[in-house]
């Protein structure tokens, strides 16, 4: 599974799963939708692959005992919409389990049709409330809750997910490296090369940049013998050259601020490139802060990107990979290091990522105020993953 894929399963789907793995609803009177009795005896176990949602559970219906498994949805006609009714594995399909209903008549590829849990009017009020949350106009699930607003719940999710981010970013370097035949401090440096590529191309060019840091790494002349200059032109040429109308790279130019338009952010990235090119390998190993500014110290002013780019670049992409260096040829130093000065770094977090926080009521202030809201919103509130957070996990238990 890819690492953003961990992030972006369905919402209503996923938190129901929960529900259902943890019984976290009134399971004392259960019924099914044609009124038959209900008892869970084991729910089953997750199934990660294709096929139904949990495996061998075992249920009694009506006083006898079912052994199968069992499929989640959100509302009864998501059975038919996914094509199960056409498909013999959810043969083995014993309860669907939804929401709420919506009157559709749901069958297996065999024409039997399996029992239906509507699960909504079992639910307890918080989970009430968070199955039926629509996001709108970016709105957090928090927002107008309060039975989910406790700052102290916030501060110690912050605090968890900024590890976690940074151990995210490390990670996502790594997959790049593994591109290469071998992990080498080569390909750890290419890997890093490409992830500046891509932060450079936020917010609409990340993938064509991607494209070009490629092209760069395989074709760029050495470092040694040309100068920054020869970088910039061979990346300008790669970028928009039209020779080859099947290799050419599709930029997104229009409705682009001038300082984020493509030659200036190519111009920039190629600049940076040369400089982690031309440095002893050595440097990277040194304090993090002195490498970080050795680096920048080769770069031409005319063509560093502004103050917050390059501090962004900084704390998601280039101390996250000197942590993973560090992991890889056993530097507790490096590790230790590079997470420290993330942490204790001003990270400028944009106004987008904070808004949303502070409309549903949040004071981010000390440890809150972190690199961790722009995790905490893109792969838990914006995915809606409220059952993982801490947040949640307080409501409940009240």
């Amino acid at each position: 599974m890819k690492i953003e894929e961990r992030y972006q399963k369905n919402y209503s789907e996923s938190l129901i799963q929960w529900v259902w793995q943890e019984i976290e609803f009134d399971s004392s009177s259960l019924y099914t939708v044609c009124g038959r009795e209900l008892r869970i005896l084991q729910p089953g176990s997750i199934n990660h692959g294709a096929g139904p949602d949990f495996l061998n559970s075992k249920l009694m219906i009506d006083g006898m005992n079912w052994h199968g498994n069992v499929e989640i949805h959100q509302r009864e006609a998501d059975w038919n919409s996914h094509g199960h009714q056409n498909d013999s594995v959810y043969n083995s399909v014993v309860l669907h389990v939804v929401l709420e209903r919506s009157n559709c008549r749901v069958k297996r590829a065999d024409g039997t049709e399996p029992y239906t849990l509507e699960l909504k009017q079992f639910l307890s009020r918080p989970l009430s409330e968070l199955v039926q949350f629509k996001n709108s106009q970016g709105d957090i699930a928090c927002k107008g809750n309060s039975l989910f607003m406790n700052q102290a719940a916030f501060e110690a999710q912050i605090r968890r997910v900024t590890s976690e981010y940074f151990e995210y970013k490390a990670e996502e370097l790594l997959l790049e490296c593994k591109m290469e035949k071998r992990l080498s401090v080569e390909s750890w440096r290419n890997g890093l090369i490409i992830q500046i590529y891509s932060a450079l191309g936020i917010p609409a060019n990340c993938d064509q940049m991607k494209e070009l840091s490629r092209r760069m790494i395989v074709s760029v002349p050495d470092s040694g013998k040309v100068g920054v200059d020869k970088y910039i032109e061979h990346a300008l040429k790669l970028a928009f050259s039209e020779s080859d109308r099947s290799e050419r790279i599709d930029w997104v130019k229009s409705g682009m601020r001038p300082a984020s338009r493509p030659k200036k952010r190519i111009i920039q990235a190629a600049a940076i490139q040369y400089a982690i090119m031309s440095v002893p390998v050595q440097t990277f190993f040194e304090e993090p802060q002195k490498s970080w500014k050795i680096i920048q110290g080769l770069i031409n002013s005319k063509c560093r990107a502004g103050a917050g780019r390059t501090n962004m670049i900084k704390n998601t992409v280039y101390l996250p990979a000197l942590y993973l260096l560090g992991s890889c040829l056993d530097s507790d130093f490096l590790m230790n290091r590079s997470y420290e000065v993330w942490l204790i770094g001003a990270h400028m977090i944009p106004d987008e990522v904070l808004k949303p926080f502070k409309d549903a009521g949040f004071m981010i202030k000390g440890e809150a105020k972190s690199l961790g809201l722009v995790h905490q919103l893109k792969r838990y509130c914006n995915h809606q993953r409220c059952f993982e957070c801490e947040l949640f996990k307080n409501a409940i238990r009240s």
